[in-house]
């Protein structure tokens, strides 16, 4: 957004947080996390049975995954 001013995402932001409560973010937060542990779960599998040829971060891998999973039910 090089043309307009970010404050206006910026107040989304903080907004959409303040229209849940406390118990509702824990839960979408846990949410969250159980899908990071499925994935790392496939992906732990799959390293047993390939292993990487080079480090790799797995717990940012599963984000990654959750991320793409999510973004696609967004869209």
């Amino acid at each position: 957004m090089t043309d307009v001013h970010p404050g206006c995402m910026a107040a989304s932001i903080c907004y959409q947080d303040q229209l849940f409560n406390r118990e509702i973010r824990d839960l979408n937060a846990e949410g969250l996390l159980a899908w990071r542990r499925r994935f790392r779960g496939y992906l732990d599998e799959i390293v047993a049975r390939h292993p990487p040829r080079f480090d790799i971060d797995l717990d940012a891998a599963a984000d990654m995954l959750t991320t793409l999973v999510e973004g696609a039910i967004i869209l």
